[in-house]
């Protein structure tokens, strides 16, 4: 599969769940797909990485390992995070978290990590913290999704700031494993990958 051919399937996947969610017959059966559609553009994400070489095992296993650890401690103990849980809705899940919460942490990781590597390519320090930002931010987005559809839920409703500075701590954590691993390995769609997500959730905020 293609660059081009990857891309037009993220921008079609994301302007389908636009139209299903704004249309109040349909959210409930989106709502329902949403980690079926987080494996696909995962998977359109690291369709380069199909040869499934050592480095890209090594960094999908430990960075899953310690995004799931981290939400597990999250979940259960209350820690790093603040005090939420999860619903249902997103599928199969071990110790309260769903397993495609640890794939969702691998793809944000790899995607902000390309980013940032294209705008400071060459100061590793800073672009370990750009892609910091960038994970924070792009939680910052998603929160107000997830609530609004149940997808989890935070104790009295409110999200702690807690909540961003521990996913800035953890992203920092995870971009030095991708840095260590990868090195300047490039992906061409890692861009559209959070372009589609970030409009996305910004059409539906108005909605």
């Amino acid at each position: 599969m293609s660059a081009n051919v990857r891309i037009i399937v993220l921008f079609v996947l994301h302007i389908v769940g636009i139209i299903g969610f704004c249309l109040s017959q349909y959210q409930s059966l989106f709502v329902k797909i949403t980690p079926i559609h987080l494996v696909i553009i995962s998977v359109v994400l690291f369709w380069e990485n199909t040869t499934l070489d050592w480095k890209f095992l090594l960094f999908f296993i430990v960075c899953f390992a310690l995004g799931f650890g981290a939400e597990v401690l999250g979940v259960n103990k209350h820690l790093i995070f603040g005090n939420y849980t999860y619903s249902s809705v997103l599928g199969y899940s071990f110790m309260g978290v769903p397993c495609v919460i640890g794939l969702l942490w691998v793809s944000t990781t790899y995607a902000c990590n390309q980013i940032s590597m294209t705008l400071f390519p060459h100061t590793q320090w800073i672009s370990i913290l750009a892609a910091a930002l960038l994970m924070t931010g792009f939680d910052f987005m998603i929160e107000p999704f997830a609530v609004k559809y149940g997808l989890w839920s935070w104790q009295n409703g409110i999200i702690p700031d807690l909540n961003y500075y521990s996913w800035f701590g953890v992203g920092l954590i995870v971009s030095i494993l991708y840095h260590k691993v990868f090195g300047n390995k490039s992906n061409a769609i890692s861009s559209y990958f959070l372009l589609t997500q970030i409009v996305f959730f910004i059409v539906l905020k108005k909605f």
